[in-house]
Parts: C-alpha cells; structure tokens; sequence
C-alpha cells in the first residue's frame, strides 16, 4: 500500500512540475496586474537603503537639479556627456576657487580645500555669512551653506579631483551639523531659500531672480517620489561611527577606534 501511495505521489510531482513551469513563463511573458509606483528598497533596519549616503547628497538637491544632475543616486561616480562633463568642472572650478592652479595642481589643491572645509570653500563670499550674522539669519547661512557644501563636495569628487573616501567624510559631517540644527526638510528648504534671496541681492540680481530658490524649494517639496517627499529627517544619526572589534590581546585594555558606517 505505502509502495503504491509513492507511486501515485511520484506520478502527480511529474505530472505537475511541466504545468508550473508553464505557469512561470506565461506569468513572464505575459502582461499581468496593473503596475503600482515603485517602492524605494527598504534595508534591515527599516530605512531605505543607503539611507546615509542619500541623506548627505540630498542636501544638494535643489543645487542638483539646478545644474541638471541627477538626484537619484547615492553614488559619487555619474556617467556624464564629456561636454556637460567639461562645463561642470569649469564651474566647480571657478567656484571653489581653484580655476587659476594648473591642471596638474589641482586636485591636490582640492584636497586641502577639502580638510579646511569648515572655513569654507572661497574667501569671495565671507561678506554673506557676516550680513546673515548681523541679522540674526545664522541658522538660514547655515542651510545655505551644508547645501553648498554637499554640491560641491559631490561635484569634486564627481569630477575625480578628490578621493571618495573623504569626500564622503565631509558629506557625513556636513549632513549632521543640518541633521542637529533644522527639524525637517521643509524647515531647512525654506532657510536654504532665504538665504539664498540675500545671496543672489547681494550679488546685484533682484527682482524675480531673488525668489527663485523659494520657488524650487516649494516645487521639490511638493514633487512625489522626491528625496525630500521619501527620505526621513532625523529616522538615524547620518554620522554614525562605530567601533572596530578591538584587538584579542590579553595585555591591552579593550579599547575600540572609531570607524565611519558608510554602507548605508
């Protein structure tokens, strides 16, 4: 009898599996239920992935689109035609103040812009950041300048003028002194655009110019699928060191050296 169950069991999986794998090709093939939007993919912790990374970029968003780069990656590296390519270095160049080294000096130029990047990345616009003080406007300078801060660095390293690793120091850095001081996006978008109205009058453009960034800043807190709209504000620390395992030597203390998560 048991020989005779097998029989018919083994029979039924032989006679089912063709029918499955029919199933799964017609399932490919073929168009089935009505597409829902993309979901963002989603890490362990809950979070989307790459989470950190995203967050430090997405300070740069509004400058991003600006310049007509993409805002959908959370990698430093992007693929661009060699003249939209020679036009960006042109302007990070000239912004950063580095247009007048050779071309040879000047990544390593960049690179010690980069360690003094608290000071900021050009003397051309101190005059601003002492205007915004003198008005009691620190924290909207401050918006203006982790946004600029975030564009540039990424700029930078996009263009391969400085290393990815510290790029991403700095990225982390800058992220949390706006992650500390403003509550959300909108909070820190507006003082961003704020800023940016002094900076453009100060620079003699005002009139619909000066009200340009509060415009962007509403249309991309406004726009589905955003970093803005899909990002979480405060969901976790953006600067987050961790410790490394400490070596297994009886002799020594246990004593554990910071170490940046950058995985996610």
């Amino acid at each position: 009898m048991k020989a005779l169950f097998k029989l018919l069991a083994a029979v039924l999986v032989l006679a089912l599996f063709p029918l499955f794998l029919i199933w799964r090709l017609l399932r490919a093939l073929l168009p089935g239920r009505p597409a829902t939007a993309a979901q963002p993919a989603v890490a362990d912790d809950g979070l989307p992935a790459q989470y950190r990374r995203r967050w430090a970029l997405a300070l740069a968003d509004i400058l991003l689109r600006r310049n007509q780069l993409p805002t959908d990656s959370a990698d430093l590296l992007l693929p661009l035609a060699p003249a939209a390519r020679a036009s960006l270095r042109a302007a990070v160049l000239q912004e950063c103040g580095l247009a007048v080294q050779s071309a040879e000096a000047q990544p390593a130029a960049a690179r010690r812009l980069l360690r003094l990047w608290l000071a900021g990345f050009s003397d051309e616009h101190h005059f601003f950041y002492a205007h915004c003080a003198e008005h009691e406007s620190v924290r909207d300078a401050l918006a203006f300048d982790c946004a600029r801060v975030a564009f540039l660095v990424r700029c930078l390293a996009l263009l391969e003028l400085i290393p990815q690793d510290e790029a991403w120091l700095v990225l982390f850095l800058n992220a949390q002194r706006a992650q500390d001081v403003f509550r959300g996006w909108d909070d820190f978008g507006m003082a961003y655009a704020r800023a940016r109205a002094v900076w453009v009058r100060h620079a003699g453009q005002g009139g619909p110019a000066s009200q340009r960034a509060r415009l962007e800043v509403e249309d991309y807190l406004n726009l589905a699928g955003s970093n803005w709209r899909t990002l979480p504000w405060a969901a976790a620390a953006i600067f987050a060191p961790e410790p490394l395992p400490a070596e297994a030597d009886p002799d020594l203390p246990c004593r554990a050296e910071p170490a940046l998560a950058t995985a996610n």
